[in-house]
């Protein structure tokens, strides 16, 4: 969805309308929550990156540990 500037609505010949408080708390809580949801997904990529390189190093030791334990 494309946000309206305000040249937009001169060319068009509207005059903007008053955004009521009920408009103005659903669009700030809507963008509260995208920025949240936002940051929740880049937290999340960092630790599956993390996750990812660390169990590539310690499949390895672990199973050193095993064969030495069996033989």
């Amino acid at each position: 969805m494309t946000k309206i500037t305000q040249e937009e609505l001169d060319k068009a010949g509207q005059q903007p309308r008053r955004e009521t408080a009920l408009e103005k708390t659903s669009r700030a809580a809507r963008e509260i929550m995208d920025d949240e949801a936002e940051e929740r997904r880049e937290k999340t990529e960092k630790l599956r990156k993390a996750r990812l390189k660390d169990t590539g190093r310690a499949r390895p030791v672990a199973k050193a540990t095993e064969d030495a334990e069996n033989g």
